[in-house]
């Protein structure tokens, strides 16, 4: 919405690069934003202190936890 008014978008949008993404997120079971994933296959989602990303960034794959 935009001054109260619902936007009317353009009818000739491609929605097709949208839908794959959608699809993807549902597929990797992702309900919300951000989702990061990193190396070692863990999934950290929402918001997260900067420390905790760099901890993470830079601990090496075969790092356990």
């Amino acid at each position: 919405m935009q001054d109260g008014k619902a936007l009317s978008g353009r009818s000739d949008c491609d929605r097709a690069a949208v839908q794959k993404s959608v699809e993807l997120g549902h597929k990797l079971a992702i309900t919300g934003t951000p989702t990061l994933f990193f190396a070692d296959g863990e999934r950290i989602p929402g918001a997260v202190p900067i420390a905790q990303i760099e901890k993470n960034w830079i601990r090496p794959p075969s790092a356990s936890k």
